[in-house]
C-alpha cells in the first residue's frame, strides 16, 4: 500500500485501534469468565471449547492491536515483514519486564507489584514467531490447528502466557476506551443504522 501517512489516516488509525482493544478487553474476559468455570469443575465440552475460542480470539486481537501501535510509530501503513514483526513482539516484551524492574528498584512500582523475581527473565527470540503462529491458526481454517508441528495453543499457553499477561496490561492503560460513548465511531454506527433499516424495512414488507 503505498498510501501517505497523514493526519486523517492517523485518526482513523487511532480509532481502529481503539476498537481493537475493545474487542481485545471483551475477549479477555470472556476467556477469564470460561477458564474460571472450567477451572471450578464445569467440564462440559462446550464450555472448554468457548475457554480455548475467547482465548484464540484475544490473542488475535492483542497481536492485531500491537502491529497497528507499530505502524503508527512508524507512521507507515506498509506491510510490515514478518520477520520485523517477530523482533518487534520481543523487545515490546524485553522493554515492559526492564520498565517493571526499574519501577520496583525505583521504589514507584504499586503496592500489589509482583517480586522483582518475576520479571528476571529471558524472552525467547523465538517467543514473536509463536506468537504470530498461533495468531495465523485461528485466523485460518488450517489443519495445523489440531497437529501443528511447530507449536500447540496449549503448549503456547505454558511457554508464554506471562508475556502475554505482560503485553495485554501494557497496552490496556494507553489504549482502553473508558468513555464508549465520547469516541466517534461513525463506521459502526452507520453499519448498525443500516441493519436497523433493513430489518424494519423486511418487518414491514411481512
Amino acid at each position: 500500500m503505498n498510501t501517505e501517512y497523514n493526519n486523517e489516516i492517523d485518526r482513523a488509525l487511532c480509532i481502529t485501534i481503539s476498537h481493537e482493544m475493545v474487542q481485545c478487553a471483551e475477549a479477555f474476559d470472556r476467556f477469564s469468565f470460561f477458564a474460571s468455570k472450567n477451572i471450578n469443575g464445569d467440564q462440559k465440552k462446550i464450555t472448554l471449547i468457548k475457554s480455548y475460542n475467547s482465548y484464540s480470539n484475544f490473542l488475535h486481537h492483542l497481536y492485531e492491536l500491537y502491529i497497528a501501535c507499530y505502524e503508527r510509530d512508524l507512521r507507515n501503513i506498509a506491510l510490515i515483514a514478518s520477520c520485523k514483526r517477530d523482533k518487534y513482539f520481543v523487545l515490546q516484551v524485553k522493554r515492559i519486564l526492564k520498565n517493571r524492574k526499574d519501577a520496583i528498584l525505583g521504589g514507584y512500582a504499586p503496592k500489589c507489584e509482583n517480586d522483582i523475581s518475576v520479571y528476571e527473565v529471558e524472552v525467547p527470540e523465538k517467543f514473536g514467531f509463536y506468537f504470530r503462529l498461533v495468531r495465523n491458526l485461528r485466523a485460518h481454517t488450517d489443519y495445523r490447528r489440531v497437529l501443528s508441528p511447530e507449536i500447540s495453543l496449549l503448549e503456547f499457553y505454558k511457554k508464554y502466557h506471562k508475556f502475554i499477561w505482560l503485553l495485554y496490561f501494557n497496552v490496556r492503560q494507553w489504549w482502553l476506551v473508558k468513555e464508549i460513548e465520547s469516541i466517534n465511531w461513525d463506521h459502526i454506527v452507520e453499519f448498525n443504522m443500516a441493519v436497523k433499516s433493513t430489518e424494519e424495512h423486511l418487518n414491514n414488507s411481512t
